[in-house]
């Protein structure tokens, strides 16, 4: 299986997210990493306890419940999807 990494590189999910990262130092390739890793936790933490950041969870319709887990499941897996391609494009630079 290949790595977000690899698939970005062919011009798949994330591919725009390389010519991005040509323009960035070493110091900002590290804070842009951290971010992506702040929002999957973030994402994480919301779908841990979503009743501690949507008001009347309860009382929500189980597909608008649904639909919004879906979507912070799929943000969490992008953020560390690029928190993944941007150390391996870091790391690879590096070499």
């Amino acid at each position: 299986m290949k790595t977000a990494y690899e698939v970005a590189k062919e011009g798949g999910k994330h591919s725009g997210l390389l010519p991005q990262l040509e323009h960035l130092g070493p110091n900002q390739l590290e804070k842009a990493i951290q971010s992506h890793r702040k929002t999957a936790d973030e994402h994480l933490r919301k779908l841990s306890d979503p009743s501690a950041v949507v008001a009347d969870w309860g009382g929500r319709s189980e597909r608008y419940r649904q639909g919004l887990l879906s979507k912070w499941q799929a943000e969490a897996e992008n953020a560390l999807e690029q928190a993944s391609i941007i150390e391996a494009y870091r790391n690879e630079k590096r070499n």
